[in-house]
């Protein structure tokens, strides 16, 4: 292959990439229910060597540990650290319904398509905090 073609190929797949999110710490900006404003932490880095500020990822579900029967919750405040993971396809149809869909919107690992695991934190914050002992 010319090194003009792997070239081209580099950089049409370096495109598609910088539009695919899989996971970023973000901060919890406002908490509306069940589900949260989430401000990703991290800055997008460009092919062209600038940097773009991602925006505040809005109406992401909050993953709790929960299964037969039980659930794990806590107060989620303005200020909190989390992980948001990008799902694999859009999450419009399972958000409404709770139950299996087929996504209708092609969009994969977009950014509005987060759910957050609350709880993530930088350089150990929070681990003073009061642990349950069983």
């Amino acid at each position: 292959m010319s090194d003009g073609l792997s070239d081209l190929i580099d950089a049409a797949i370096s495109a598609n990439l910088e539009n695919t999110h899989t996971a970023l710490p973000g901060t919890v900006v406002s908490v509306n229910g069940a589900y949260v404003n989430v401000k990703p932490s991290l800055n997008r880095a460009l092919r062209d060597g600038t940097t773009e500020t991602l925006p505040v990822v809005p109406n992401v579900p909050v993953w709790f540990p929960r299964g037969g029967g039980a659930s794990i919750t806590w107060p989620i405040e303005v200020g909190d650290g989390c992980l948001l993971v990008f799902s694999e396809r859009s999450l419009d149809e399972w958000k409404l319904t709770g139950s299996t869909v087929t996504p209708t919107d092609p969009r994969k690992h977009g950014l509005s398509d987060a759910i957050a695991f609350v709880g993530l934190s930088a350089n150990g914050e929070g681990s003073d905090d009061i642990a349950l002992k069983m």
